[in-house]
């Protein structure tokens, strides 16, 4: 059984592990939360993202980026902490295949990725309180990253970078 509750409170840890599937982790939130969760829920393919162009790819078509998106980390960040065209109050991207992300590309790009998460989700925990239109309260924003047990001995074997320590399992 997956502990849910943490995906809906704006809360650390904002990116989490895990081996299972996108459908089992959805089936388990709309147990809790009913068939409405699916709308907070986004799914992305690692196996779609090996370098930058596909990355911005899959990001920009699963959360239905703007035109104007300019396919850059600058551009990835500034839609990934706007994202006013969903207008949702939990924000859920699962990641299947997470160990192929930028695999094409250096550790390094990586670790950018990953903290580019962690910063937006740390943003969409703090309030915005101007007095302005687009104030708002805390919103919870998780990314879940799907990694297989047999991958993470694969890449261990190798050498390659596996998911970093920040990164927190789901309990199961």
């Amino acid at each position: 059984m997956i502990n849910v509750n943490s995906l809906f409170v704006p809360e650390p840890p904002w990116i989490i592990q895990t081996d299972m599937d996108d459908d089992i982790v959805l089936s388990e939130l709309k147990k809790k939360y009913g068939e409405q969760v699916k709308k907070n829920y986004f799914v992305l393919n690692g196996n779609k993202m090996h370098d930058f162009d596909g990355l911005f790819t899959e990001f920009s078509i699963g959360l239905k980026f703007p035109d104007y998106f300019g396919r850059n980390f600058n551009a990835l960040d500034e839609c990934m902490a706007d994202l006013e065209w969903l207008n949702l109050n939990t924000y859920i991207i699962f990641i299947k295949n997470a160990s192929e992300i930028l695999e094409k590309n250096t550790n390094r790009d990586f670790d950018a990725l990953i903290k580019l998460l962690d910063n937006v989700a740390y943003e969409w925990s703090k309030p915005v309180k101007l007095g302005e239109e687009w104030d708002r309260d805390p919103v919870p924003f998780h990314v879940i990253l799907q990694v297989t047990d047999q991958v993470k001995r694969d890449q261990e074997k190798r050498g390659r970078r596996g998911i970093k320590k920040r990164i927190v399992p789901i309990a199961v």
